[in-house]
């Protein structure tokens, strides 16, 4: 098979070049804001619903992480290898040749542009929650955040890379924060009148499987924390990108998986410290209930607060993530060539143009 080149070095003259700007700490904060997002309000719900044995609920995150950690090595070592931005899309390739990167980055790109529109949705319909005043206008703001971000990013890869930081330190922090007071508070929140009067009132039976039950239970289980927590490899996105890929894309890589598998371990355990087994299965706003109990009426504004940062910190990854995935097919001629030019901030703008409008056009819920 003949061996592809790892640069993009069949791009017309009058197209300009990705900047290599970018380092580990970048890589780690694309990561969090892509993984941390929506998922983490309903899936320990789901997963309590079918276990509800605190230990194998927790259990099936610590495994969750480290298949992560195993898989690390080997996008690490990919990464590194084959330094070019686009993601996923240049392994599939180069390994297998026009057709199967194709389909695997056309897929990627479709999948990261539909995730725009579905957090923009999330960001209008939160914000309507905390600003009543916004009424009927949710999916204005959502497309008016999309936009915004394209425009900030538009103007260089530095303000994209730097929103990024900015919005992946925010909701790190303020998780770190929930994480903090739902322990300082929560002895008392645990015996409180609501919580007494929501155990009174809660009258479900958790029962634990056992035999080929359980483990289709801890298999369904296993699957929701894969889907969650995916995301970790966000770096190889921005492979042609980093300044010292070599060494930055594994240290990011390493750092993405433990940064996001820890948030995730403290927010569960807030979980079970706070609510009773029984109050987690099934609940589709594990979180929200957390800060209700330990908050009061300030609960519910602060955990959305909270979500809102987490999205816009995802939806700025997503968009970061598609178009350059638009960008590296066009660049191997699986797309077209005009795709392929970048401004002189180090930004591809026809992609990121084709990328954001297909966002605003995708309408899962009227958007």
């Amino acid at each position: 098979m003949t061996t592809k080149p790892l640069v993009h070095s069949n791009l017309p003259h009058t197209t300009g070049r990705l900047l290599k700007v970018l380092g580990m700490w970048f890589g780690i904060a694309a990561a969090i804001g892509n993984a941390i997002a929506a998922g983490i309000v309903r899936t320990p719900g789901d997963i309590a619903k079918n276990l509800p044995d605190p230990w194998l609920f927790l259990g099936v995150w610590v495994v969750g992480g480290l298949y992560a950690l195993f898989g690390a090595s080997s996008i690490a070592e990919l990464g590194a290898a084959i330094p070019r931005s686009g993601g996923q899309y240049n392994f599939s390739h180069r390994a297998l040749g026009d057709y199967a990167g194709f389909i695997v980055g056309w897929s990627d790109w479709l999948s990261s542009a539909g995730t725009l529109a579905a957090v923009a949705i999330v960001i209008g319909e939160y914000s309507r929650a905390l600003f009543p005043v916004i009424g009927a206008h949710e999916k204005h703001l959502a497309v008016s955040v999309l936009l915004g971000f394209a425009l900030l990013q538009w103007r260089g890869v530095k303000w994209g890379s730097s929103a990024q930081l900015f919005t992946a330190v925010l909701k790190t922090l303020a998780f770190l924060v929930l994480v903090i007071a739902c322990f300082v508070l929560g002895g008392h929140a645990r015996n409180s009148p609501e919580a007494l009067a929501a155990a009174v009132t809660i009258t479900t039976k958790l029962t634990l499987s056992s035999g080929w039950p359980l483990a289709i239970a801890v298999m369904l289980g296993l699957q929701s924390v894969f889907y969650t927590i995916d995301g970790w490899d966000g770096v190889i996105y921005f492979g042609e990108e980093v300044r010292n890929p070599g060494r930055d894309v594994p240290r990011a890589i390493f750092g993405s998986v433990f940064s996001i598998m820890g948030i995730y371990l403290l927010l569960n355990l807030i979980a079970l410290y706070i609510l009773p087994m029984n109050e987690v299965a099934g609940n589709n706003f594990v979180l929200g209930t957390v800060a209700d109990r330990v908050f009061g009426t300030l609960g519910d504004p602060i955990i959305r607060s909270i979500m809102v940062v987490s999205m816009l910190s995802c939806l700025n990854a997503n968009q970061l993530f598609c178009t350059r995935t638009l960008y590296a097919m066009s660049c191997d001629g699986l797309f077209f060539r005009r795709a392929a030019r970048v401004n002189a901030g180090g930004t591809p703008t026809v992609s990121l143009f084709l990328s954001t409008s297909y966002s605003c056009d995708v309408r899962p819920s009227g958007l």
